[in-house]
């Protein structure tokens, strides 16, 4: 069977994709935080649905919108700092997945703070190795 034939120009064309591959460039910004150039940016709208969450017995939702997350992980950033926490310092999160996860992690990431996030699974040599050799001023369980 012949493939069905398009006017639709498209990356997957020949020539198209040899003009689009000599002149492509990645636009990155200077200055990058996904907590605020993302999560931030989608919470202008409050309503905006980021995650559902099931309680454990699997009987109920939550819905978390990104403007929950956007004040969720401001306050646990707000936290961190309190506790001295400052940007490049290492923190590992050993944590389900659970919607705080995320909450520590984006307000991690608007700290500046690198995240090292690790299964529960990880045993007592497993995280002494992670805390020691990664220099980790924190572990959030």
């Amino acid at each position: 069977m012949k493939p069905k034939e398009t006017n639709c120009e498209t990356v997957f064309k020949k020539d198209r994709y040899e003009d689009l591959y000599k002149t492509f460039t990645w636009k990155v910004p200077t200055y990058y935080n996904f907590g605020f150039d993302v999560v931030d940016q989608w919470a202008e709208d409050r309503t905006k649905l980021a995650l559902i969450s099931i309680d454990p017995t699997g009987e109920k939702a939550r819905y978390h919108t990104f403007y929950d997350l956007k004040v969720q992980s401001n306050q646990f950033a707000n936290v961190l700092r309190k506790q001295g926490i400052k940007k490049g310092d290492r923190v590992l999160v050993i944590l389900q997945s659970i919607p705080e996860w995320y909450i520590a992690l984006i307000g991690m990431f608007k700290l500046g703070v690198v995240a090292m996030p690790g299964t529960v699974l990880l045993t007592a040599k497993d995280i002494e190795y992670r805390v020691n050799r990664s220099e980790a001023c924190m572990v959030l369980t």
